[in-house]
């Protein structure tokens, strides 16, 4: 794309192609459902690990899930939004999950607050895949939570999450 200054912008741009937005199930109203409100045809899925985080997440695989029902070769991108990139386990196993259901070419990891270990750990299993994250990375404790303790988006703004 070229920008208003003639310069070329590289990286995904918004189209009229259809993006699948998966998260955990308690990302989706604060971080997914705005991020489908940019994007003009969107679906959204959600996992649920019950709780269960880091390489435990990733092993026993999720909970529940629901992922749309779309016909092949219709989605070109899968965006994993997740609030908070720990160890990488759970985007991961999101991103393999959704990225093989819908055969999608583009995959693209969103995150809020994130280490520096969970971003590493993502690449190396995930090299093709785009990262947006802001700010600067957290750390992680032995029982792999982020410091300063607050991963919630909700929580981080300072509002109460949906009830559901």
């Amino acid at each position: 794309m070229e920008t208003p200054l003639g310069m070329i912008a590289r990286g995904p741009t918004i189209t009229k192609e259809h993006v699948v937005i998966v998260s955990k199930r308690e990302d989706g109203e604060w971080f997914s459902r705005g991020l489908a409100d940019v994007f003009p045809l969107t679906s959204l899925g959600w996992f649920d690990f019950a709780g269960a985080r880091g390489p435990d997440a990733r092993k026993a695989g999720p909970k529940a899930l629901e992922l749309p029902s779309l016909p092949l070769n219709t989605v070109r991108r899968v965006i994993v939004a997740k609030a908070a990139i720990a160890s990488g386990c759970t985007v991961a196993e999101m991103a393999h999950r959704a990225v093989r259901k819908y055969r999608a070419k583009e995959l693209v990891i969103a995150g809020a607050f994130y280490t520096e270990r969970g971003l590493n750990e993502v690449w190396a299993d995930l090299p093709y895949a785009e990262f947006y994250v802001i700010g600067k990375p957290d750390t992680l404790n032995p029982e792999l939570l982020l410091v300063p303790g607050v991963g919630m988006l909700s929580d981080r703004l300072g509002v109460s999450a949906p009830r559901r």
